[in-house]
């Protein structure tokens, strides 16, 4: 397990309180969790790096690139499965055994950002063919223009 010493209170303690970390981490790093989003970009402010785009060794080496020597890794929680084996006794002292499945969250330190590698020209992968009127509709949400012009409003809901 890597040596990261994380303080979370601190994390988002400067991702509410200084402007433009969570947009920055977002933009970094879009297709992470928050906490890992925010993880990352704390380690690459750390150590001076551009905070964009993320992957592991082997996924580097599929365009074309590599990790340049003596770089040290990006560390990230990710989730992992686990079976544990449950025994339980009944009255008669009968006993039973069954397998529980569940998820636990551990830290490894597996990612580099494209500043920590070199090779081929980097070719960001294409976005996805989001649509704003199809996620509208598939949500069943109708945009209205507001009637309120109070700066503070960021939109409203009603029944449906």
């Amino acid at each position: 397990m890597p040596n990261l010493n994380v303080s979370w209170q601190k994390i988002l303690h400067d991702a509410i309180h200084t402007p433009g970390t969570i947009s920055t981490a977002y933009r970094g790093f879009h297709n992470y969790s928050v906490g890992n989003q925010l993880l990352a970009l704390m380690q690459c402010n750390a150590r001076n790096l551009q905070p964009r785009p993320i992957a592991t060794f082997m996924r580097w080496k599929e365009p074309g690139r590599h990790v340049c020597k003596g770089e040290k890794a990006l560390t990230l929680c990710m989730p992992v499965s686990c079976k544990a084996k449950h025994r339980e006794r009944d009255d008669q002292w009968n006993e039973t055994q069954q397998a529980i499945a569940f998820t636990r969250f551990v830290c490894r330190n597996n990612w580099f950002v494209l500043a920590q590698t070199e090779g081929a020209e980097y070719q960001p992968e294409p976005l996805s063919d989001w649509d704003e009127s199809r996620a509208l509709a598939r949500l069943e949400i109708e945009r209205i223009g507001f009637d309120d012009l109070d700066g503070n409003t960021q939109g409203y809901a009603s029944i449906r």
